[in-house]
């Protein structure tokens, strides 16, 4: 009798324990995806008239449930023309890296995203000033200078926001602080604006990008998330 009162306390207390130990985690079905994508920011402002012009396109291909790997590429043309000179710029650029969910991946379910994106940004450009004119002692001038190719580096860290609007497809936007490791400049020409980076007579660059892009699930992966049990502090014993 005394042995089954037993067992029969145990199986009470096993009872009592797991809502306990249930409420303590959740475990969820993580779709893992990879897809394509475009900027939005270069087709608007070519459309509006900014400079510079061009398309960006980019790749991204999740690892875990967190972490993805991701490639940008594009194409810029800058043109810049004031009353003594035109300065020219297009090229072909690529950024590579990896972007990390901050999100809790029970809340994320892999349709959201806030984290940050770390990139290394390499750009090759061709630049020249067909056109230098200047005043001296004996009147007006003119000269240019030959186009040249320069290579530049640099590192892109982007704070970002991510969520799928409908099935498959993601918008988002980006904040772009970029620090340029290797600006290319030529000896004599430094370049004005450098494709992918930005602004070529400063070491650091920062801008707005919105985009857009579909990304498909290719596999599920069971993630189980520990949540913190938080016990209440013990009543005061009056």
């Amino acid at each position: 009798m005394r042995k089954t009162s037993g067992y029969s306390f145990s199986l009470a207390l096993l009872m009592m324990l797991l809502p306990v130990v249930s409420s303590g985690q959740d475990t969820i079905s993580f779709p893992l995806r990879f897809g394509l994508g475009a900027a939005l920011y270069s087709p608007v402002s070519a459309l509006a008239g900014v400079y510079p012009r061009g398309f960006e396109i980019n790749g991204i291909y999740d690892i875990n449930e967190r972490l993805s790997v991701a490639v940008d590429g594009g194409y810029s043309r800058f043109v810049h023309e004031s009353y003594n000179y035109r300065y020219e710029n297009n090229g072909l650029y690529m950024r590579m890296g990896i972007d990390y969910n901050l999100l809790n991946p029970v809340l994320a379910e892999g349709r959201y995203f806030a984290g940050v994106s770390v990139r290394y940004g390499l750009s090759g450009f061709t630049h020249t000033s067909p056109l230098i004119e200047y005043d001296s002692y004996w009147g007006n001038h003119a000269t240019s200078t030959e186009s040249s190719f320069q290579m530049a580096h640099f590192l892109d860290v982007s704070p970002g926001l991510r969520a799928e609007l409908f099935k498959n497809v993601f918008i988002g936007w980006s904040v772009n602080m970029r620090v340029l490791i290797w600006s290319g400049a030529g000896k004599d020409l430094r370049a004005v604006e450098i494709p992918g980076f930005g602004n070529g007579s400063k070491r650091f660059s920062a801008g707005l990008n919105y985009y857009i892009s579909l990304r498909i699930p290719y596999r599920k992966k069971t993630v189980i998330w520990i949540k913190p049990v938080r016990e209440d502090p013990e009543e005061p014993v009056l």
